[in-house]
C-alpha cells in the first residue's frame, strides 16, 4: 500500500512538472532570447499609443511602480519617491512620459528604474539632517 501511494505521488509530481514546463515554453517571458523586463522605450511606446490595450499596459506599469514606491523605505534601483497618495493617474503618466521623452537614452533603462527615477525627481524625499546616530539619540 505504501508503494502504491509513493508511485501515485511520483506520477502526480511528474505531471505537475510536465505541465509547468509546457506552460513555460508557450510563454514568451520564458524564452531566454528575450529580456525579462520592459524597457523605458517599450513603456514610452505604450504610453504614446492610441490603442487602449497599450495605454492600459502603460498605466498599469506606472501605477505598479508607484504602488511599490509607496511603502515605507521602499526603493527601486536605489531610488525612492515620497508620493503623497493623492496624485492622479494622469499626473503620474504625464510625469513619466515627459521624463522618458526628455532624453532618448532613458529608453534603454529598465522600465521600473525609469519610472522610479521620474517619480523620485517629481516627488523627492527629504534628506534628514544630521547623522543616523544623532537622529536616533535625538540630538
Amino acid at each position: 500500500m505504501r508503494r502504491t501511494k509513493l508511485r501515485a505521488l511520483s506520477i502526480i509530481f511528474g505531471g505537475c512538472l510536465l505541465l509547468a514546463n509546457t506552460a513555460g515554453a508557450a510563454d514568451p517571458f520564458f524564452a531566454h532570447e528575450l529580456p525579462r523586463y520592459r524597457s523605458g522605450e517599450e513603456l514610452l511606446t505604450d504610453c504614446r499609443s492610441e490603442e487602449p490595450q497599450a495605454q492600459g499596459r502603460c498605466a498599469g506599469y506606472v501605477m505598479a511602480v508607484a504602488d511599490m514606491l509607496g511603502g515605507a523605505a521602499a526603493r527601486i534601483d536605489g531610488l525612492e519617491a515620497c508620493l503623497e497618495g493623492d496624485e492622479s493617474l494622469a499626473e503620474l503618466l504625464g510625469v513619466v512620459r515627459a521624463h522618458l521623452e526628455a532624453d532618448p537614452a532613458r529608453g534603454s533603462l529598465k522600465g521600473d528604474g525609469a519610472v522610479a527615477y521620474a517619480l523620485s525627481i517629481y516627488r523627492p524625499c527629504e534628506v534628514p539632517e544630521g547623522s543616523f546616530t544623532d537622529r536616533v539619540l535625538g540630538r
